[in-house]
């Protein structure tokens, strides 16, 4: 656990404490499928949907799955990898561990990107912008990498396919197209405003 990377908050996430409704039942199923099934270099997932409604939780509860089957895998948010990186250039002690998580990253055999698209940015017009050079640019060399070596990858972010491809551009999403399947969580709740308006 200590490997994987996953916060504080998800290391008790699981199928068992995930709550299914109408809108879920079907990415529920896809996940607990996904890991009952498991082959080394099989095809990951993108889960997609609205703010709040369960894809950090579905991709943790795959990840503690994964680890009580001793398959190696880790989970990272995507802005605070980038953070990583860029915290590394004046500091090289901070060099050092963005290295070995970039490394780790790209040779794990199931890697996850929670929060893909994070990264985003709007003109004055309120229309995507697509995501930096340099953000993309490590990026395509994290994916690209896993692309070639056949490694899974599974992905959760708030835009469809259309919107990330112009976010990150087509050399990045093209790879990630071939890579994923789609989860889609189309009409879900936003789950943590509605705890919130309980408390």
């Amino acid at each position: 656990m200590e490997q994987s990377n996953v916060g504080k908050l998800f290391e008790g996430k699981t199928f068992n404490n995930f709550k299914i409704l109408p809108a879920t039942e079907n990415a529920y199923n896809d996940c607990l499928d996904f890991c009952t099934n498991y082959i080394p270099k099989c095809r990951g997932l993108r889960l997609h949907g609205r703010y709040g409604c369960g894809k950090t939780h579905l991709a943790a509860a795959i990840l503690n799955n994964l680890l009580k089957q001793n398959i190696p895998s880790m989970m990272i948010v995507t802005a605070n990898l980038f953070d990583c990186i860029k915290q590394g250039f004046n500091d090289k002690e901070k060099a050092l561990i963005a290295t070995e998580l970039v490394n780790k990253a790209k040779q794990v055999d199931v890697l996850i990107l929670d929060d893909f698209g994070a990264e985003k940015d709007r003109d004055s017009n309120g229309n995507l912008k697509m995501v930096g050079s340099w953000e993309r640019e490590n990026l395509f060399l994290l994916i690209n990498t896993r692309y070639e070596n056949n490694l899974t990858t599974i992905i959760t972010t708030n835009y469809n396919m259309q919107e990330l491809f112009e976010l990150f551009g087509e050399r990045i999403m093209s790879r990630i197209a071939e890579m994923t399947i789609s989860v889609g969580m189309k009409g879900a709740e936003n789950y943590r405003i509605r705890l919130a308006q309980v408390v």
